[in-house]
């Protein structure tokens, strides 16, 4: 980033629609503080990319056979339950994982964003493991629909409903959908890295004297727990990363308010050593 930083005249602007464990040190908010304008996952971030890995709405409620699918998509169709397991728990990160069986015609069974009920389908379109308390209990309740075709199908209202406004329920992925901006695969028509252009650029010539910048909530990761204990595993490996990106937030943040100066990456990770063995994160 170009140091020193004058926040009066250069904007900084983060684009990030990976998963949450490519840069653990967006996690924190010592980073996230130093943006004036975010497009991440998080609904909070000023250009939501939510969205992202579902086209439009038709390819849930469609049949598999009425629109040009992938082959892993007719392989998925085959199966009445899909796990769909995100590699992050952070509010709003909706990957592939949970919209492929929506779009196939299976049952999502999902471990993921906490908020994912405010985007599914409808209220009962995936199976939510956090909502067993064990995954015995899980699996005899997967044994109980498979043998309940009538329950079952309940999972599918988004495809079997007959009509059209009934399919889809959920009117806050219908709004976001139908007020979004930019397209997936479409081409001739802006996808989001474009937009995210022209939205910070109009937002820059409307309102120059305007000090806008991001916090925690533009990409809301919280730091990683067990998924079957709900504590902090201090084996895993993905806790650590996320102890060493804190450690990453906090040295680029005092680098451009303290140092203001141009650095060198082996400064850079000198420094962040020294937090991490001091406990400084």
């Amino acid at each position: 980033m170009p140091l020193p930083r004058n926040e009066n005249k250069l904007i900084w602007a983060l684009l990030h629609e990976e998963s949450p464990r490519n840069i653990p040190a967006l996690s924190n908010e010592n980073i996230l503080v130093l943006f004036n304008y975010t497009a991440t996952f998080s609904r909070h971030s000023d250009f939501p990319l939510t969205t992202q890995y579902i086209k439009n709405l038709d390819m849930l409620v469609d049949r598999i056979d009425t629109f040009l699918s992938e082959e892993l998509l007719y392989f998925i169709a085959r199966y009445k339950f899909v796990l769909a397991i995100e590699n992050g728990e952070c509010e709003d990160y909706i990957t592939e994982k949970l919209w492929r069986p929506l779009i196939s015609g299976s049952i999502p069974i999902y471990l993921g964003s906490p908020s994912i009920k405010d985007w599914l389908p409808n209220n009962n379109s995936a199976i939510l493991i956090w909502d067993f308390p064990s995954p015995k209990h899980l699996a005899e309740y997967l044994i109980q629909l498979d043998n309940d075709e009538e329950k079952y199908n309940l999972y599918l209202e988004h495809k079997l409903e007959k009509k059209l406004e009934y399919k889809i329920k959920n009117k806050r992925l219908i709004s976001t959908m139908a007020n979004r901006t930019w397209k997936i695969n479409d081409f001739g028509d802006d996808n989001y890295i474009e937009q995210f252009e022209c939205f910070v650029c109009k937002k820059v010539h409307k309102h120059p004297d305007t000090y806008h910048f991001a916090d925690i909530h533009h990409y809301n990761c919280p730091k990683p727990k067990s998924s079957l204990t709900k504590q902090q595993n201090l084996s895993n490996v993905w806790l650590e990363e996320w102890r060493k990106g804190e450690c990453e937030a906090k040295v680029f943040k005092n680098f451009v308010y303290l140092k203001g100066e141009n650095y060198s990456i082996q400064a850079f990770n000198n420094e962040v050593f020294k937090y991490y063995k001091m406990g400084l994160c």
